[in-house]
């Protein structure tokens, strides 16, 4: 009995190995933590909107967006080392990518990245529900999170472009 529960035993551990192994999900990327001065600020002027994250009253920027109330759409604008043909972002694991223009910047010698998207693009509906962005610089990723007191700034400027 011995032998044939073995010879048993090791058959159903060989159709185990072979078995298929459940896939795993990719891990979701982890979410930015706040940075210490920096948020997002939300500013009108008439009918026009911007979302800009960096220093408030300074010029340093990350990224920014502006809109006309009601467009629809949202035009991006990011300071960049050198010059390039495309902004990228992701939040959450959404990500979404734009064809830019590049120009010299007149503050120092980096270049504005300028690119415009739908204002309900999937990135930007994973932004509102989360409060960060990840924005890909120069293949470096870099966290763009909200403060707890900002976090409905965000939706107020999407509410407004919509």
């Amino acid at each position: 009995m011995r032998a044939i529960f073995a010879v048993t035993g090791l058959g159903l551990l060989g159709l185990a190995a072979c078995a298929p192994r459940p896939a795993v999900a990719p891990a979701a990327p982890a979410a930015p933590l706040p940075v210490a001065g920096q948020d997002w600020h939300f500013h009108l002027d008439g009918d026009s909107a911007m979302l800009a994250y960096g220093v408030e009253a300074s010029d340093e920027l990350r990224l920014r967006f502006d809109c006309q109330a009601g467009s629809g759409r949202t035009t991006l604008l990011q300071p960049a080392a050198q010059a390039a043909t495309e902004i990228r972002l992701e939040s959450g694991g959404v990500t979404g990518r734009w064809r830019a223009t590049s120009e010299p910047s007149h503050l120092d010698d980096e270049f504005l990245l300028l690119a415009e998207a739908p204002v309900n693009a999937p990135v930007f509906t994973r932004f509102r529900a989360l409060g960060w962005l990840t924005l890909d610089s120069g293949g470096e990723r870099v966290g763009l999170a909200a403060q707890a007191v900002s976090v409905g700034e965000i939706e107020r400027y999407f509410k407004r472009c919509e």
